[in-house]
């Protein structure tokens, strides 16, 4: 079953799935911005996504389905985000 996310602070430890199923990583991470609105979330990847880095996922329409995330984007797509430091966040850069 597939439920809309409205509690973003369950999300750490979540295991994150692209579109198609394909599995992503786990949550690690909710970033927000400077008035507290969750905006990305960062994810330890799986085996096979680029290594060790912190991958960074826009929330936008994230679906809850048995327990793990799914989002509106391709693997692909997720593996080709910018590289970001877990400790000092995501630059302004980053953001746009």
């Amino acid at each position: 079953m597939t439920a809309p996310i409205e509690d973003v602070s369950t999300l750490p430890g979540k295991k994150l799935r692209d579109q198609m199923a394909n599995p992503i990583g786990k949550v690690t991470n909710i970033y927000t911005t400077d008035d507290g609105y969750p905006m990305w979330v960062g994810v330890d990847p799986s085996p096979g996504m680029g290594g060790k880095r912190t991958v960074l996922v826009p929330l936008a329409r994230p679906k809850d389905e048995n327990g793990e995330i799914r989002v509106p984007y391709s693997k692909q797509r997720i593996i080709e985000s910018p590289e970001v430091d877990a400790d000092a966040g995501i630059s302004d850069e980053c953001d746009r």
